[in-house]
């Protein structure tokens, strides 16, 4: 009875993975803790906007996705599904955000919908940016951390300061040392010429370079504490929540299944938010 139920279990999150709820949700929060953690009282419009242009762009992806053509004719109709439900979510939100808002969403839709759709010559060949040699990790980077970090603060207008640098940096190196895990995987279905971090350095000193980011997270969060920028809840939480990532991306390799990845390493992303809202108690 009881392996049924974890079977069962696994097959549904599996199923939620695949069809990138998850993400979804781990934007939305991740952009929340980003929010806190800057003080600012959420616009949760905004987080829902977020919520829904996740869903819908990481489903669009994968129907434009080249590498992805058996997933393609088993869950076409479920990812276009998925994508008209974001797509749904995402107008009713931008009717309720300031309009001023839309002008800092374009940069990020841009670079997403160009992410995988083979339209940018390459080598003799139409491919998608993330195909581009070095651009695959940064351009996921740069969308994240805009999606996340700067349009929250763009929201609240407010005037930049050294703590929105810090939170960046902190953050960033946060998504480093969890995407070079999904570089990782994706190492049997990159491209030879993209030269992601894996492909240069190996999957050994590749999981090296994500345990590093996660203790100049941690670092960071230090720097950020002694500003008394963030209190002692809000450091604890991210604390544990770098011990959390040291742990699942120094056990990152080419053998574990997808949904390591897609699943228990996003997961972090969300945790992030849990343990500051435990902490502070906000829940």
């Amino acid at each position: 009875m009881t392996e049924l139920i974890v079977t069962t279990f696994k097959k549904y999150i599996g199923s939620i993975a695949d069809y990138h709820l998850l993400v979804a949700l781990s934007a939305a929060a991740f952009a929340y803790s980003s929010t806190l953690q800057l003080s600012i009282t959420p616009d949760l419009a905004l987080i829902t906007l977020i919520f829904f242009a996740t869903l819908m762009t990481y489903n669009v992806q994968n129907l434009l996705s080249r590498h992805t053509h058996l997933e393609r004719e088993t869950g076409a109709g479920l990812h276009t599904a998925f994508a008209l439900a974001g797509a749904a979510g995402l107008l009713i939100c931008l009717v309720n955000i300031d309009w001023a808002l839309t002008y800092w969403l374009v940069p990020p839709a841009l670079f997403s919908l160009l992410y995988t759709a083979p339209v940018v010559p390459c080598r003799g060949q139409r491919v998608g940016l993330r195909e581009i040699p070095w651009l695959k990790l940064y351009l996921i980077l740069f969308v994240w951390l805009w999606v996340c970090v700067v349009l929250p603060f763009a929201a609240n207008q407010q005037s930049p300061d050294t703590d929105l640098f810090l939170l960046l940096l902190q953050q960033g190196f946060f998504l480093i040392a969890l995407l070079i895990p999904f570089d990782i995987r994706d190492l049997s279905r990159d491209l030879p010429f993209q030269r992601t971090i894996p492909q240069i350095i190996g999957t050994r000193w590749s999981v090296r370079v994500a345990v590093a980011a996660v203790l100049l997270y941690g670092a960071t969060a230090v720097i950020r504490y002694l500003n008394s920028a963030i209190d002692e809840e809000v450091f604890a939480a991210l604390l544990l929540t770098g011990i959390a990532a040291g742990w699942l991306v120094a056990l990152a390799n080419e053998s574990r299944s997808g949904h390591y990845y897609t699943v228990w390493v996003d997961s972090l992303l969300w945790l992030q938010l849990v343990l500051i809202l435990l902490l502070t108690g906000l829940f």
